[in-house]
């Protein structure tokens, strides 16, 4: 048997200590490497033990089964996997070889049934396993979440994304110059205009693409307004008519102060288990006081019981009206309940308590995005104001004010889809008396401009 060159490989002539006789001196032995073998099959060994070699039962000697390949031939093999180890001395050549196998880090040993015994490494270090852990920032900062939340502060809200991000990618194929029919700039060149040519950009200088593309993405701002008002009046349906607007406003105003503050709403909204912040409050109320007129006098973060009527009740409905009109809280008391007037308001039922709270948890979902929506103008390719002129002369063809029939021809001719009701729910916003004369450039701005 030829040792092997390899100086971590134990020799199998070191394995094998027998007493050779003379007569059997000459004889060389060879081993026999298996070709296919199976655990617990003892014909499929290719070591036999002799006990008569010798005379020596404790010298075994391994004569082959068959004609038997040279160990040379499989040097270039490894040799721990050609080894079937069955012989009485080969304990202390497994137990050497687990040694040289941990030193050497050897994870691919066969199995005695020709099947890898190979783990799945999983290594922490790996580039592949780092693309797997979470960055701090997605996590989150646990000081943020355990945080109080400040007064001003607005409640993040998932799923809810502004829709000029969504909208101005698809009306870039749409937008036109003066005849209504060129392209848009790709938005390569738009990320290449810097931030001081917006600011700076005027009408003159403007190209005319660029101008119809602002001009487009108003008029789908205008479009999702009246969408998320056709949610709220969804969502007033909840109340249907079961709510008394006087016992529900004497029952928030704890002092008797005779309007509410926006504190006054959060404290009660929080007593009967709404989750809102008091941000949140502070923005419904101003687009409460952006529905009235450019004539209603309010005050900034205050509610009288006109505006809670208008919140609360649909904008077809009687009371919506009576409360549109009424010159004070008494005259839309006295509309409202005739011969009540100063008569001792009773209580909210419970039932009532909870509409209510589901009911101002949409509205001021609503009252977010819309401030969203206008502080996505900024971001337009012209200047806000430019965008604003713009829109305004193309609505208003050259005249003073526009009407919803132009309204309607500027969706048509800008492939802006709104419904009917929609329509109607933009005239009440930028006309709420439905008077004649159309909507004017001021009114215009201050339903369009941030708050």
């Amino acid at each position: 048997v030829q040792t092997p060159r390899s100086p971590t490989r134990l020799s199998v002539s070191s394995l094998v200590r027998t007493s050779f006789s003379p007569r059997r001196a000459s004889q060389s032995i060879q081993v026999q490497t298996p070709r296919s073998p199976t655990r617990g099959s003892a014909s499929s060994l290719p070591w036999t033990q002799q006990s008569t070699a010798c005379g020596s039962p404790s010298s075994p000697v391994c004569t082959p089964r068959s004609p038997a390949r040279s160990v040379e031939r499989h040097r270039s093999v490894d040799r721990a996997r050609s080894v079937s180890l069955s012989s009485p001395v080969s304990r202390e050549f497994r137990l050497s070889r687990s040694k040289l196998g941990e030193s050497l880090k050897v994870i691919d040993a066969p199995s005695p049934s020709a099947l890898s015994t190979r783990a799945p490494s999983v290594d922490a270090t790996s580039p592949q396993s780092l693309a797997h852990l979470t960055s701090p920032a997605a996590k989150g900062s646990p000081g943020r979440s355990s945080s109080p939340t400040r007064a001003g502060s607005v409640p993040p809200r998932t799923g809810s994304t502004s829709f000029l991000n969504v909208q101005m990618a698809r009306s870039r194929s749409r937008c036109r110059t003066d005849s209504l029919r060129s392209v848009s700039p790709p938005a390569a060149s738009r990320r290449s205009v810097s931030s001081a040519q917006l600011v700076g950009s005027t009408l003159g200088a403007d190209p005319p693409e660029r101008r119809m593309y602002d001009v487009n993405c108003v008029l789908q701002l205008m479009r999702h307004q009246a969408e998320l008002d056709m949610k709220v009046e969804e969502a007033k349906k909840i109340i249907a008519y079961s709510l008394s607007v006087e016992d529900l406003f004497h029952e928030m105003d704890r002092g008797h102060k005779g309007y509410l503050t926006d504190i006054d709403l959060w404290t009660y909204v929080r007593n009967i288990g709404a989750d809102i912040v008091l941000g949140s409050i502070t923005t419904l109320i101003s687009e409460i006081h952006l529905r009235l007129g450019p004539d209603h006098a309010f005050a900034p973060g205050r509610l009288s019981m006109r505006e809670l009527a208008i919140l609360i009740f649909p904008v077809k409905s009687r009371e919506h009206e009576l409360a549109f009109r009424a010159a004070s809280d008494n005259d839309l008391l006295n509309k409202l309940n005739p011969g009540r007037l100063g008569a001792q308001p009773g209580a909210v039922s419970g039932p009532v308590r909870y509409k209510f709270r589901s009911f101002l948890d949409w509205a001021t979902f609503v009252a977010e995005a819309l401030a969203a929506d206008r502080r996505q103008l900024r971001h337009l390719r012209c200047d806000e104001t430019a965008a604003l002129n713009d829109t305004f002369s193309f609505l208003a063809c050259g005249r003073q004010s526009f009407s919803l029939e132009d309204v309607r021809r500027a969706f048509i001719d800008e492939r802006v889809n709104a419904s009917t009701q929609q329509l109607e729910l933009l005239r009440r916003r930028y006309q709420p008396l439905s008077l004649g004369g159309g909507v004017h450039f001021s009114e215009f701005v201050r339903q369009l401009r941030p708050l």
